[in-house]
Formats: structure tokens, sequence, C-alpha cells
């Protein structure tokens, strides 16, 4: 399923390459840009897992190129029906004050979208289904 998402996305000149855990060999995942931001996921059983999610540049968020992104994750599940859900850990308890703004505002828009949460050695997941996702139009 892995090669199949990163073919629907360079259809949509959206780029892969595996992503690594700092400079070791350990994969990751795959990752992609799509201006502003850099998104780091892999595929587990069935679900998709945002490893990394931020901006590459400063300046102020616009809600539009969230939007865009979201809906460029709706179009992978809408493809790729075997998908069951999306999975983020979003950490809110960060010592810089505007990244922890960043992260409970984004926390905000999916839990409007039907993000529910969940306990999972012992972190606080977010999950939206594929349901909830493919529902929204961006």
């Amino acid at each position: 399923m892995v090669q199949e998402i990163e073919q629907w996305l360079r259809r949509h000149q959206v780029f892969t390459e595996p992503a690594y855990l700092g400079e070791t060999a350990i994969l990751l995942g795959q990752q992609f840009i799509l201006s502003p931001y850099l998104v780091i996921y892999r595929i587990e059983a069935k679900e998709m897992i945002i490893c990394e999610f931020r901006r590459l540049t400063p300046g102020q968020p616009r809600p539009q190129q969230l939007f865009h992104l979201l809906g460029l994750l709706r179009g992978i599940f809408v493809h790729h029906p075997q998908l069951t859900c999306l999975k983020m850990l979003i950490i809110t308890d960060v010592l810089d004050e505007k990244k922890a703004m960043l992260h409970r505002k984004l926390l905000r828009i999916l839990t409007v979208m039907g993000a529910t949460f969940t306990q999972l050695d012992g972190d606080n997941w977010t999950v939206l289904s594929a349901e909830h996702l493919i529902q929204r139009r961006f």
C-alpha cells in the first residue's frame, strides 16, 4: 500500500522520499513537502501515522495552507479505502508557547472534524477515522 500511496502522491506532484531518525539508518517512513509543511508518515496495519508534521517557513500560518494539506490527506484516503484512520501524537505541553498554541489549535481543528483520542503506551493519540476525513471537503 505504501507504494500505491507514493504513486498517487506523485500523480499529484507531491514527491516522497524515505525519512530516517536523525542521522541513523532507522527508517521512520516516508516524507513529503507540501509547502509550507513537512510531513513524515508511515503505514501500519491499515493506519496512516503522522510521525512528524512541521512548518518549514517562519511566519503566521494561514488556514488555507492547512486545509490544502488536509485535502491532500483526504484524497489519499478516498483513493485508498483500505486505510482506516489517521493517527498523530500531538504534544501540547512544550516549552515554546507559540508552538504549544499552534498544537492546541490543530487539536481543536481535528476535534471539530471528528477526531477522538486514545491512550497508547501512556500517550494520548489523536485519531481521525477515514470516514470523518472523507466526509469533509477542503
